[in-house]
C-alpha cells in the first residue's frame, strides 16, 4: 500500500511539473520533459497515465502538433474509466481531441465527440469546462459554412465564460463570438445583394 502511494505522489508531482511549465508558457520544454518522464506511465495506473497523455496532447496542440495531439486524446479515451470523476475528465479529453480535430478539418468527427463532452456538461454544471466545449463547436460550424449555428454556439460560450469570471476565457469566446457574428454579417449582405440581383 504505501509503495503505491509514494508511486502515485511520484506520477503526480510529475505530471504537477509539467503543467507549471505550460501555465508559465515553456511549452518546449514542458514537451521534453513530458518525453523525459514516459517510462513512469503505463496502463496499469490509467487515472496517471490518461492525465499524462493529457497532458502531453495539450502541449503538442498548443505547439502545432495537432496530429500528434490527436494521437495522445485517443490514446487516453481508450483507457478504462475508474470512478464519478473520471467522465467529467473524459469530456475534457473529448473536447480538447475535438479541437485538433477542427484544426485538422475533420468536423464531423469533431461534432460527435462534441456532443457527449457537452452532455457530460450539462448534466454536471460545469460551465466554463462547457463554454469552451461551444466555442469549439461555434469554429467547427464555421469551418463549414453553418454561420448561424456558429453564432448561436458563440454566444451561448461568451454567455457562460461571462458568468465563471475566467478572464482568458472571456477574451477566447469574444474574438470566437466576433470571428462569427462578421461571418453571419457577410452572409446576410450577400443573400441581399443576391436578392436585389
Amino acid at each position: 500500500m504505501y509503495e503505491t502511494e509514494q508511486m502515485n505522489a511520484k506520477l503526480k508531482t510529475a505530471i504537477d511539473k509539467a503543467i507549471i511549465m505550460r501555465a508559465e508558457n515553456h511549452y518546449k520544454e514542458a514537451l521534453s520533459y513530458q518525453e523525459s518522464i514516459r517510462f513512469l506511465f503505463d496502463e496499469s495506473n490509467p487515472i496517471y497515465f490518461r492525465r499524462y497523455l493529457c497532458g502531453c496532447g495539450i502541449t503538442h496542440f498548443t505547439l502545432g502538433n495537432y496530429e500528434q495531439a490527436k494521437a495522445d486524446y485517443l490514446k487516453a479515451l481508450e483507457l478504462p474509466i475508474i470512478g464519478s470523476y473520471d467522465s467529467l475528465e473524459i469530456a475534457a479529453i473529448e473536447g480538447n481531441l475535438a479541437n485538433a480535430l477542427v484544426e485538422l478539418g475533420e468536423i464531423e468527427e469533431a461534432h460527435s465527440y462534441l456532443a457527449h463532452a457537452e452532455k457530460v456538461l450539462r448534466a454536471n454544471h460545469v460551465d466554463d469546462w462547457l463554454g469552451d466545449r461551444l466555442e469549439t463547436r461555434a469554429r467547427a460550424y464555421h469551418a463549414e459554412g453553418k454561420f448561424d449555428e456558429a453564432l448561436k454556439a458563440a454566444e451561448e460560450a461568451y454567455q457562460l465564460h461571462c458568468n465563471s469570471f475566467s478572464a482568458e476565457s472571456i477574451k477566447v469566446s469574444k474574438r470566437t463570438l466576433d470571428m462569427c457574428r462578421a461571418s453571419a454579417n457577410t452572409l446576410a449582405i450577400c443573400a441581399i445583394e443576391a436578392i436585389r440581383g
